[in-house]
């Protein structure tokens, strides 16, 4: 089946091999829905198709025990196929850790290969020296930060008992 328009709106949408539609104008598809996702002008590789989107929320945690008052404990994610983009605020006092480092938990999904993101914090115990990032692991879903600087080794953020931190993260998911 075809509809199309007319001359003052050269549109149409056509189902095709009963596995699709394709939307276009002027006589050029210009996307098109098949059984593996969206796809945008003549472009026909599954591995193209965009299949997954979503929006939601997500709770970010003292990842070594969860224990501590939270005042601020929020997070934000969007997913658009296999990559994921996500932010958070928390703001915790009397952790109980269970290790000597930062560790937070709570991420959406399984990260499939390691990326770092940004953040701030404050009340949190820094080497000044050293410019820190997030990170996460492959087929982990607990981020830490590590810090870095000339002529030394990575260093991981020291965990402590209270602290605020709001930061960002894009990663790559199986999920």
């Amino acid at each position: 089946h075809r509809i199309e328009g007319d001359s003052n709106r050269p549109m149409f949408i056509t189902s095709y091999n009963s596995s699709g539609i394709k939307f276009g104008s002027s006589g050029s598809t210009k996307a098109s829905i098949t059984s593996n996702g969206l796809l945008f002008n003549n472009d026909t590789a599954a591995a193209n198709a965009l299949n997954d989107y979503e929006e939601g929320t997500w709770t970010p945690n003292v990842a070594s025990n969860g224990s501590g008052s939270y005042s601020s404990q929020s997070g934000v994610y969007t997913k658009i196929g296999d990559i994921v983009h996500l932010s958070f605020l928390v703001t915790v006092s009397n952790v109980g850790y269970g290790v000597s480092y930062f560790r937070l938990g709570g991420v959406p999904f399984t990260c499939n290969h390691w990326t770092c993101g940004s953040f701030m914090s404050s009340h949190h115990t820094m080497n000044n020296n050293r410019w820190y990032s997030l990170y996460l692991e492959a087929n982990d879903t607990t981020i830490l930060a590590y810090g870095s600087e000339a002529n030394a080794a990575w260093e991981v953020l020291a965990a402590d008992a209270s602290f605020s931190m709001v930061g960002q993260l894009t990663y790559r998911t199986n999920s």
